[in-house]
């Protein structure tokens, strides 16, 4: 009888874990079933604010396309691009004063004058004829069966030279065929008006130039030029 009793206890002590087992997993389950609702749900209500998000956005992008298209928008987009062109302008201008004030323009800035211009010289006859272009401050060039850059400006420097007392350096000028890059020396020589009077390349690829200007004058070279002596500062 114990036995059986023993037996019995077994079997109702192996029902009851297999029932609350079967209640775990129900349990389980059904958390996992109302978490997975709830993901959806959320899921839903992020999609919906996604689509009025969507729908506000194509509404003001319709609105500034009908705008855009509109006479008021066509002005105000002119508008502004005037107003950039205008501060491109403006930052340009700024770039070249700035570097103006960084170039050197002789003791008294008497040079001054001659970079707001440039000047040209034509040279040879026929077939050879070339002509040079001084932009005083700034670049050389050389026009025959082409244009070559001789050079950019690099200084202004004092000089015992017999054309004048001041003499601009030109360097990095393209190079030449097989040989050096070209640069130039333009001399400032004293003279009624200011003019580019004589070109030549004494060496090659190395050319010399002469820009007569009054502001070149000081007494020696006003005589030499038959001119009058510029006045004592």
């Amino acid at each position: 009888m114990d036995e059986e009793a023993d037996r019995e206890r077994q079997e109702e002590d192996a029902l009851e874990e297999v029932c609350l087992d079967e209640e775990a997993d129900r349990q389980t389950q059904g958390e996992d079933s109302l978490e997975k609702k709830e993901q959806e749900e959320e899921d839903v209500t992020c999609a919906a604010e996604d689509l009025e998000k969507l729908d506000t956005l194509a509404k003001v992008v319709r609105g500034l396309d009908f705008s855009f298209s509109s006479p008021e928008g066509q002005a105000a987009r002119e508008a502004v691009a005037a107003a950039e062109r205008a501060l491109e302008e403006a930052d340009e201008r700024a770039e070249e004063l700035e570097e103006e004030e960084e170039l050197h323009f002789g003791e008294e800035q008497q040079f001054w004058e001659l970079s707001q211009a440039c000047f040209d010289k034509r040279v040879g006859a026929g077939r050879d004829v070339a002509t040079f272009t001084v932009c005083p401050f700034k670049e050389v060039k050389q026009v025959v069966g082409g244009t070559f850059k001789l050079g950019h400006f690099e200084a202004l420097e004092p000089t015992e030279h017999e054309l004048g007392l001041w003499v601009m350096r030109f360097e990095g000028g393209e190079k030449c065929w097989n040989g050096p890059k070209r640069s130039a020396k333009v001399y400032l020589g004293c003279g009624a008006a200011t003019e580019l009077v004589s070109a030549d390349e004494p060496s090659r690829c190395e050319y010399r130039l002469l820009l007569r200007t009054p502001a070149a004058c000081d007494a020696r070279f006003a005589a030499a030029a038959g001119l009058s002596p510029p006045p004592a500062s």
